[in-house]
């Protein structure tokens, strides 16, 4: 399809649909039940997508989020109450961020950016609740890789993480759940993916806890991979 060229959007409009747009700028979610779909986000900044605090029920759907290979450590999107389905996000420092009700489903992260301060994962939470991860392709292939899918808990306690049924590649550890500093993530259960060995040092991280780990494959031989 044409997309309609927009500069950065700042979206205050409750229910608002942004549809074919190729917008050259972040786009900032200040709003509830705010759509963005069929549409390509271009932005060099910190959080091509930032939905802000208090605003809910934001979608993104059939929609391209390109970094442009930043040397900023941006984050595709940030931080509550979203969902994205079917979105190609690449060419960033770090996929999305999490804080409460995500859900991200038949989505592909891939191509992360590097730079010399990069640190870089596929997913992110630094305490999160409530969030499913189903269905997705996770790449982490960057010079400063660090994890596919980190659960951690630095900015707060973390519960109720689901990770169902993905193919996960890359990172130092292609999942990477640590107690850091708000307790050890309740609820994280990690089901039913195929993970490709391309890690760096293992398939799981779980440090000063555990979590429920079961139906998780090697993707070249399908050997089972437990946590422990």
């Amino acid at each position: 399809m044409n997309l309609t060229s927009e500069a950065e959007f700042q979206i205050t409009e409750r229910g608002a649909v942004i549809d074919g747009k190729d917008i050259r700028g972040c786009v900032s979610i200040k709003a509830d039940n705010v759509k963005i779909k069929r549409s390509r986000i271009r932005c060099e900044s910190y959080f091509p997508i930032r939905i802000y605090e208090g605003f809910r029920n934001a979608v993104i759907e059939d929609t391209e989020i390109d970094g442009l290979n930043s040397a900023t450590t941006n984050a595709a999107v940030g931080f509550e109450y979203y969902t994205l389905r079917r979105v190609n996000i690449h060419s960033l420092g770090e996929g999305p961020h999490m804080g409460a009700d995500v859900v991200i489903e038949d989505s592909y992260v891939h191509d992360l950016a590097s730079c010399d301060i990069c640190h870089n994962d596929a997913i992110q939470s630094s305490g999160a609740r409530n969030v499913v991860l189903r269905h997705n392709t996770f790449i982490n292939d960057a010079m400063g890789k660090n994890a596919v899918v980190r659960i951690a808990t630095e900015q707060g306690d973390s519960h109720n993480f689901l990770v169902e049924d993905n193919l996960l590649a890359g990172g130092n550890f292609a999942v990477q759940v640590r107690s850091q500093g708000n307790g050890f993530p309740v609820g994280v259960r990690v089901l039913n993916n195929r993970i490709v060995p391309t890690w760096r040092f293992g398939p799981f991280d779980v440090t000063d806890g555990r979590i429920e780990a079961s139906g998780n494959f090697r993707d070249d031989t399908l050997a089972p991979l437990p946590a422990e």
